[in-house]
């Protein structure tokens, strides 16, 4: 049977009335997030992670079918899912709690994934690392197993990326943290994991980073007795070798030929807490936190390729601040200029149940620049948690999650330009619910991604949406629309909507509009995504 054109494109307009929520894409609406999985029980815990094309990764833990197991999703730079709704199956595990782990992002697009394992050798759980492709093929088969596979207790790995889409691992055993390198294959580079420990010292891996020539660079909290509960806690750092050999002689106590950097020992961090770090892209590596004792404030610190310190002590994102608390470290560093951004969750210390969101900017020098206050983006009367920061053009967009105050359940976000206005402030979530585990990453298309677990324990979902440099949301217009290639005003014309049906109808790679690489590739999706850029006006 003949399809006339105007009936297809009636259907396309029918098509394009539905929202975008509905049509597997970022969102424009906040109160309609994108959801990847929404299956039976819990999945829990996403991190999300951007992908060279401008889209992402996002992974959870699914207790779909009872055990938490590992899952993951691709998403293009329009949001759209590429591979089937719930994502794929990375290892189907036994265990029935979870702990935390990585994932990471390659030069040629890999996802690299790395997270406990108890199918290896049950009763004890493993540290296991794959690597899986943009189309879903998991390259390292059943995984490469990093731990020793008789350790009953291993405890979260983390993983970066070193030249050559080689990998580097740390993970923790008893009061040891353990580090390996992989090669872009998953074959391990060091005979065995090099060992760091000190006798009578609780030790517990934090982050790795790539260092330079194919070595990386290590955090890990440092207790001052064997409990990591009453002792106090410091942060301890080293820089390895491309053959494991440790490089920074800083204060800390010999181990292994060298001596760790100690990145902050003045009072302690909070039980629990495992501060991440960023790769100063020279060799160095850029650090934030807060702390539980003394002024309770949050610093940076930046120690430099050679190990040494940059700032002579940490530096705190508020000037003095009496009665008042930061609980939170959301640390973002400008590698074009030098500059630093930290937000944090502060209150008052007897009140920490009703606390805001503040941030603050430093330049090249450790300079506070935003006044010894920094920028207040939510009143003391709320509940934020897990505050986040990224650099986006001179100032950041920092998010959090909200589950106090008249906004209960929800996401925040705002964008502080480098003068210190605040250029918005929204509601990325806006729908209230319970909300978990926020992770954000920007897109290399320069828009901020996020990801969530959104409902209460027993039925929590994985959402996920997007927020434009100017606050807006939904996909960045695609310019589709000018079909025709016509100069000759009005651009956009009728002739337009007779082009991309007849492309779509000869099988033409333009009209995949959504970028979907899921059979069938064209699909009505393609006719949403084409009216949704006219109607912007895209030409």
């Amino acid at each position: 049977m003949r399809v006339t054109l105007s009936r297809v494109l009636m259907a396309g307009l029918a098509v394009g009335c539905v929202g975008s929520a509905a049509m597997g894409q970022w969102s424009t609406n906040p109160a309609a997030n994108l959801t990847l999985a929404d299956m039976a029980n819990d999945q829990v815990q996403p991190k999300i992670r951007a992908t060279p094309d401008g889209g992402c990764y996002v992974s959870w833990f699914d207790n779909r079918t009872g055990g938490y197991d590992v899952y993951l999703q691709r998403l293009n730079a329009a949001g759209v899912e590429q591979w089937q709704h719930n994502g794929i199956l990375i290892r189907d595990r036994g265990v029935s709690s979870t702990v935390d782990y990585e994932l990471v992002v390659d030069s040629g697009g890999n996802a690299i994934i790395a997270y406990n394992d108890d199918t290896f050798n049950p009763g004890t759980q493993q540290v296991m690392v794959q690597k899986v492709d943009p189309s879903g093929n998991l390259l390292w088969g059943a995984g490469t197993r990093v731990s020793d596979g008789v350790a009953s207790w291993i405890a979260p790995p983390k993983v970066c990326v070193l030249p050559g889409d080689a990998v580097g691992v740390a993970y923790t055993g008893t009061n040891t943290v353990l580090v390996q390198k992989l090669d872009s294959a998953g074959v391990a580079q060091w005979a065995s994991p090099v060992a760091v420990s000190e006798t009578s010292h609780y030790m517990s891996t934090c982050d790795i980073k790539p260092g330079e020539s194919g070595g990386a660079i290590v955090l890990w909290v440092r207790g001052s007795t064997t409990n990591p509960t009453t002792s106090s806690k410091a942060l301890y750092s080293q820089k390895f070798d491309s053959a494991g050999v440790p490089v920074w002689t800083g204060t800390g106590v010999s181990i292994g030929g060298g001596s760790p950097v100690i990145v902050f020992n003045t009072t302690s961090i909070q039980n629990g807490y495992f501060p991440t770090f960023l790769s100063d892209g020279a060799g160095g590596a850029v650090f934030g936190w807060y702390e539980i004792g003394g002024s309770r404030n949050a610093y940076i610190q930046h120690i430099l390729a050679n190990g040494t310190p940059k700032f002579g002590s940490p530096v705190a994102n508020t000037g003095a601040t009496p009665g008042f608390a930061r609980y939170g470290a959301g640390l973002a560093y400008n590698s074009s200029t030098g500059e630093y951004f930290l937000a944090s969750e502060n209150g008052t210390t007897a009140s920490s149940t009703a606390t805001g969101v503040m941030v603050q900017k430093f330049d090249s020098t450790g300079n506070r620049l935003w006044t010894d206050a920094g920028v207040q983006l939510l009143p003391n009367t709320n509940l934020p948690s897990f505050v986040q920061c990224m650099p986006t053009g001179d100032g950041c967009m920092v998010f959090c999650l909200n589950n106090g105050g008249t906004a209960t359940g929800t996401v925040f976000g705002a964008r502080v330009n480098g003068d210190s206005t605040v250029a918005w402030t929204n509601t990325p979530g806006a729908s209230p619910n319970n909300k978990s585990r926020l992770s954000t990453a920007k897109s290399a298309q320069g828009f901020a991604m996020l990801a969530w677990g959104n409902g209460p324990g027993g039925s929590v979902d994985v959402q996920a949406q997007n927020v434009n440099p100017d606050g807006t949301y939904g996909p960045a217009a695609v310019c589709y629309s000018n079909c025709d290639g016509s100069t000759i005003a009005p651009v956009l014309n009728v002739n337009d909507f007779s082009c991309f049906l007849n492309r779509y109808a000869a099988g033409d790679s333009y009209a995949n509009c959504d970028g979907s690489t899921i059979a069938p590739v064209l699909n009505v999706n393609d006719f949403s995504c084409f009216l949704n850029s006219y109607a912007a006006g895209c030409p």
